[in-house]
Parts: structure tokens; C-alpha cells; sequence
């Protein structure tokens, strides 16, 4: 039985884990065992629950770095702001890894958001795939490209990326472990799941990609029910921010129907925004279902979410709330296929929404995406994924 294990370590929310549920069952049906060394078990639970997977906490850092720099410019940030520039919490996080390796003794490995994982990998007689939908997975490149690419100052990532080998290295030495001589080493692997398109990379500068597209899972979520007011149908899947409510409030006075799923938002909030055209529900939807009648949809720039709203053809109203989904929004809007408002303000989110309702050049653009991808879908997806696994383990297993 071929063992393979999922490692996640960085990053929230679903994107991390909703993905590879096919993959999964997949993988499952065919014999192999797979384990999930997650870094949010509830979610993990959530998605997998009823499949044959074995859960691990993941190890990693759960709450705020002692050490932060902001703003964030390149994938080297991201790694300082999550623990890396701490010797000794590094340390540690490299002997856990280490703990879950010997148990699991996979044949196969799977980082998502995983790149400590990733080096104590070395050691082990593995194949390593790396995965993501590109946030996490830089081109290997010394240094890194900004992920700030809009800007024309370029910021000191070379120096970034020098203070982050010296940290990692002093790490990996103390604990007999060889060192790397760039960041890219982080995620190098055999392979990977570039879960993404060209078009909505974070690096669009990515030359050669093997892109493999994110779309959503084939038999998931609920099928929810519109209000039953008149008026264009509006989904969204939102994270809590301060001016939200006012959003809630735009769709009231736009007279549309609105399903909105929104998990971390205070029931407070949901009570008191909550009416007849505004309808917060409990479960995820059915992302190929839902979208079968919305008419525009609003995130917060997650992009597996956007990417299956583009895939229908439906434009976005986006609405980001870190750098990783600026980032999304910020191609999004270059598609032509949507509107951000990164600002979060009152007014230009109400304006940039009634324009998506009325302006057809934005549906238009979003079908022009989703007709380019027409012969994609989440099956060929993961035949593509099964296809790259099982060449790696035809290898291992010649050599």
C-alpha cells in the first residue's frame, strides 16, 4: 500500500485543504492511504469528513510572529512573518516534522503552504510534490519577484532573502540537517500542482508553468435557496471586516437577491443585516450549482472561489483583506472580468457593486474566461494530478 501524505503548514481558510477532497477520494478508492498533517483540523474535518484519512496536527506557528515585516513584499516576507526569522521556534518546527515522517514513512508528499516540511523531506526516501495555487509556490528564481509587481520601486527582497538562508541555515545546523543556499530550495520538489491559470497567477512574470487550473469540488456543498424577492441574484463568500455591514446594506437599497455565506462574520452582524433580500446561510454552497442563476458574485479575493465564479462566467465584486487576495483582485480587475475595492470603503464598494449589475462588459469578459476553459473541469483536473503522482512513484520504484 502506497502511503502519501498532505502537509500544510501556512496560510487559512479552505483553499488549503477543499481542492484535493477528489484527489483524495481518488486516491483512496485506489488503494492508497493517505494521511493529512493539517495546520486547521476543524476545516480539514469539515471537508474530509466520511473519507479514509488519517488526521495530524500540523506543526507550525499559531498566532502572531514575534517577528513581523509590513508591509509584506515577496514570498521571503511571508516565510519571515511566519516564524522563520525565530531560530529556535524553527528548530522546533523542524523536529516535529521530523516526528510525523518517521511515523507516516510516506511515499509520496504533498506541501501545500509546507516549506519547513518540505526540507525535513530531504531525509526521507520520498517523492515531493509541491502545491498551491501559486501564493506559496515562487518561481525558482534567486531572488524572488516582488509580489508587490505594481509598484515601480523595487523593494530590497536580495537582502531579504540573505537574512532568511542565514536564519534557516542557523536552524538546519544545529540540527545536523544540510543546509539551502537560496529560498527557492524551500519548495523545490519533483513536481507540482500549479492550482491556478496564467491569467490570475500572483507572479506574472511565471514563465514555463505547468498550470493545472483550481476548480471546485465536484460533490460538495448545499444547494441553497434564493430569497424569493425579484432582482439579480448575488452570492457571496465574505471574511468579517469593519465596514461590512455597509455592504449589506448596498444590497438593500441595489434590490437584489443576496445568499451569503460568511462563517466568521458575528452572528450579531448576520441578525441584524439579515431580510428578506439578504440571506446568510450556515454550509457551504455548491459552488456548480449556485452559480448555475447568480448573476454576480462578491469575495474577498480568494481565488479558488473567484476562479469558480470566472469558470460559470459570472463577474466579481472583489473585496480583499491581505496581500494574497489584493493580488487576486488586482488580476482580476486586469481581466476586465470584475471590480475591486481594496480600500474597503462605504461608497466606492456600493458604486463598484451597482456597476457590475449594470454594465454587461463585465459579464462579458467573465464568459470570455470561462469559455477559454471549457474543456477543463475538476475531473481533468485530477487526472492530471493522479497522472503526475503515479509517474513519480513509477520512478522511485525503478530506481
Amino acid at each position: 500500500m502506497t502511503k502519501i501524505l498532505f502537509a500544510w503548514e501556512m496560510g487559512v481558510g479552505y483553499g488549503h485543504i477543499m481542492p484535493y477532497l477528489d484527489l483524495v477520494r481518488r486516491l483512496t478508492a485506489t488503494g492508497h492511504s493517505v494521511s493529512f498533517a493539517t495546520r486547521d483540523l476543524s476545516n480539514t474535518y469539515d471537508v474530509f469528513e466520511g473519507e479514509k484519512v488519517e488526521y495530524i496536527q500540523a506543526p507550525a506557528l499559531y498566532g502572531r510572529s514575534k517577528h513581523v515585516r509590513f508591509p509584506g513584499h515577496s514570498y521571503i516576507d511571508v516565510l519571515y512573518n511566519t516564524g522563520f526569522a525565530d531560530v529556535n521556534h524553527f528548530k522546533g518546527r523542524i523536529l516535529a516534522w521530523r516526528s510525523i515522517f518517521e511515523k507516516v514513512k510516506p511515499d509520496v508528499v504533498i506541501f501545500d503552504g509546507a516549506p519547513s516540511a518540505n526540507l525535513v523531506a530531504r531525509r526521507f526516501d520520498c517523492a515531493r510534490i509541491t502545491s498551491g495555487t501559486g501564493f506559496f509556490v515562487p518561481p525558482s528564481v534567486t531572488p524572488p519577484p516582488s509580489l508587490r509587481f505594481w509598484l515601480k520601486k523595487d523593494p530590497p527582497v536580495a537582502d531579504h532573502e540573505q537574512e532568511l538562508v542565514k536564519n534557516v541555515n542557523a536552524s538546519l545546523a544545529a540540527i545536523g540537517d544540510p543546509e539551502i543556499e537560496a529560498a527557492h530550495e524551500l519548495v523545490a520538489c519533483d513536481d507540482q500542482f500549479l492550482m491556478n491559470f496564467p491569467e490570475l497567477d500572483h507572479y506574472p512574470s511565471r514563465m514555463g508553468a505547468d498550470y493545472i487550473g483550481t476548480f471546485p469540488p465536484i460533490d460538495y456543498g448545499t444547494v441553497h435557496e434564493w430569497p424569493s424577492l425579484s432582482g439579480k441574484k448575488v452570492f457571496a463568500y465574505l471574511y468579517p471586516f469593519k465596514t461590512l455591514p455597509s455592504l449589506f446594506q448596498a444590497m438593500e437599497k441595489l434590490n437584489v437577491s443576496a445568499t451569503i455565506y460568511a462563517p466568521k462574520v458575528p452572528q450579531k452582524m448576520k441578525d441584524e443585516n439579515a431580510s428578506e433580500r439578504v440571506r446568510f446561510v450556515d454550509t457551504p454552497a455548491s459552488m456548480n450549482k449556485i452559480m448555475e442563476e447568480c448573476d454576480v458574485a462578491i469575495t474577498n479575493g480568494n481565488l479558488s472561489s473567484s476562479a469558480s465564479v470566472l469558470l460559470a462566467g459570472k463577474p466579481l465584486l472583489l473585496l480583499p483583506t491581505t496581500l494574497e487576495r489584493q493580488i487576486v483582485a488586482r488580476r482580476v480587475h486586469e481581466l476586465g472580468a470584475g471590480l475591486a475595492a481594496p480600500q474597503l470603503k462605504p461608497g466606492g464598494m456600493a458604486m463598484k457593486f451597482e456597476a457590475l449589475l449594470k454594465d454587461s462588459r463585465y459579464t462579458d469578459r467573465a464568459v470570455s474566461f470561462s469559455e477559454r476553459y471549457a474543456d477543463r473541469n475538476k475531473t481533468w483536473q485530477v487526472d492530471r494530478m493522479v497522472e503526475k503522482t503515479e509517474a513519480l512513484l513509477g520512478r522511485r520504484n525503478a530506481a
